[in-house]
C-alpha cells in the first residue's frame, strides 16, 4: 500500500514544513472536498473564518492521518537554506516507510533558486534505501481537491 505524504510550509515566524501522511487519499480527499466553502476553489486555513477552521481542524483530527513538522526555527540564514534542510530530513525520515509518494508544494517565492526535484533526488541517493524513480512538476489544477496549487511530486520506494 501506498503512503502519500502532503507537504506544506509557512515562514510565518520562522520556517516550518508540516507534513501530513495519508493511507487513503481518496476518503481524504473526500472528507477536505465536503469541508470547502461553497463558491470557493480550495481550502486553506489563512482564508476562514474561526468558526469553519474549528470545523476543519475537528475533522482532520478525527482522520486516520500522522502529521510530522519540521521546525528549521533560525538556525538557518534564508529560507532555501531552511527548506534545504527541511527536506532532507523529511527524506531520511521517509527511508524506511515503505512505497511512500511525496507531493511537495512549490515555495513561488524560491523558483529559480534552487530545485526541490535535484535535492529531493540527493537526497534519495545518500540513502541505500530510497529509490526515486519518478519526479514532476504539477502546474495548478482546476479540481477542488488540491491541497497546493503547483506541487513537486515523488514516488520514493
Amino acid at each position: 500500500m501506498t503512503t502519500w505524504v502532503y507537504v506544506d510550509e509557512t515562514k510565518r515566524a520562522e520556517y516550518v514544513i508540516a507534513a501530513v501522511a495519508v493511507t487513503d487519499p481518496v476518503a481524504t480527499r473526500k472528507v477536505v472536498r465536503g469541508l470547502i466553502v461553497p463558491g470557493r476553489r480550495r481550502l486553506h486555513m489563512n482564508h476562514e473564518h474561526a468558526r469553519h477552521r474549528r470545523v476543519v481542524v475537528s475533522a482532520l483530527v478525527a482522520m486516520p492521518i500522522a502529521v510530522t513538522v519540521y521546525d528549521a526555527a533560525r538556525r538557518y540564514r534564508t529560507d532555501m537554506d531552511a527548506r534545504a534542510a527541511c527536506l532532507t530530513t523529511l527524506v531520511e525520515d521517509l527511508a524506511d516507510g515503505g512505497d511512500i509518494r511525496l507531493v511537495i508544494e512549490q515555495d513561488d517565492s524560491l523558483v529559480g533558486l534552487g530545485s526541490d526535484n535535484q535535492r529531493l533526488i540527493e537526497a534519495t541517493r545518500r540513502d541505500g534505501n530510497l529509490n526515486a524513480y519518478g519526479a514532476t512538476t504539477a502546474g495548478r489544477r482546476r479540481a477542488p481537491s488540491r491541497w497546493a496549487g503547483r506541487s513537486t511530486s515523488v514516488q520514493l520506494r
